[in-house]
């Protein structure tokens, strides 16, 4: 279940998984992610979809360098 959209608009570290191991990617500036997980508080990792994989984020990272989509398609928060 979707728990809302973002749009990154700085660029920042995103992790994954690949062959059991932790690699870290870049999402570009303009990118979209979906967030996954429920927990959205201090600095620990949720799951986000981003171009169809599914990536670890840091909380304060979204904070920061993204602002939450509206359902409507309008921005509803920004990173202050």
């Amino acid at each position: 279940m979707s728990l809302g959209s973002y749009r990154i608009t700085e660029s920042t570290m995103a992790l994954f998984s690949e062959d059991g191991r932790h690699v870290t990617l870049t999402v570009p500036i303009g990118a979209f992610v979906t967030m996954e997980s429920a927990t959205f508080d201090g600095s620990v990792l949720v799951d986000v979809i981003w171009d169809g994989k599914k990536l670890m984020m840091f909380t304060h990272d979204l904070r920061l360098r993204a602002e939450r989509i509206a359902e409507e398609g309008g921005v509803s928060w920004g990173a202050t």
